[in-house]
């Protein structure tokens, strides 16, 4: 499968120096598309509104009522009666910085979270849903508890610089709580899935 976008260098290796303007003094950062990029909100409070969005995007049963989803033409599921500006996504990330597993969640069990930049786009299912010039996303993954028993099976501490490959529901910043960054959850059975170091968990 071809990817979508792809923000590689001519060798079709990852770049290795940032894609974006580095912002200095009161410089504004650009993203891909040449526009300004928001300002996020940093460390801990940056991390408490990415827990806010997941939350928030929570649904209080499962919207596909234990069945297997069906899968559209870039074999992305078809997940029923969620939010009409969220989108399955097929990336290719490298992680910026590690958030671990806070211990205090609760409705949807726990989540491990990371500071991510996408570095391909594999597959997208509504195009329209996902900002091409903001490559910042920051990733929620499950991880097995009492709560929920799918996604990965304990907490996989992650470094910065490493590669992986994620699918599953993204979350527009536009729609993120606390002006947080775009977020990528969902990434367990039977919606979606995560890669690291050859391995997928799901």
């Amino acid at each position: 499968m071809s990817p979508v976008n792809s923000i590689l260098d001519s060798n079709n290796s990852p770049t290795t120096t940032n894609p974006l303007t580095a912002p200095a003094g009161n410089s504004i950062e650009l993203g891909l598309k040449g526009r300004p990029l928001r300002p996020l909100p940093t460390g801990r409070d940056r991390l408490n509104s990415v827990m806010e969005t997941v939350q928030a995007h929570t649904p209080e049963q499962d919207p596909l009522q234990g069945q297997q989803p069906e899968f559209d033409a870039q074999q992305l599921p078809i997940i029923p009666n969620r939010p009409p500006y969220t989108t399955e996504l097929r990336v290719q990330v490298v992680i910026e910085s590690y958030g671990g597993v806070p211990n205090h969640e609760t409705r949807n069990g726990l989540h491990e979270y990371a500071e991510a930049r996408i570095l391909n786009v594999l597959a997208v299912a509504r195009p329209e849903n996902f900002d091409e010039n903001d490559p910042r996303i920051h990733l929620a993954m499950n991880v097995a508890s009492a709560e929920d028993s799918a996604g990965l099976p304990g907490e996989i501490r992650l470094q910065p610089g490493q590669q992986l490959e994620v699918q599953g529901e993204y979350i527009p910043a536009d729609r993120a709580s606390g002006g947080g960054p775009a977020v990528l959850h969902f990434t367990h059975s039977p919606a979606g899935y995560v890669t690291v170091n050859g391995q997928t968990y799901a």
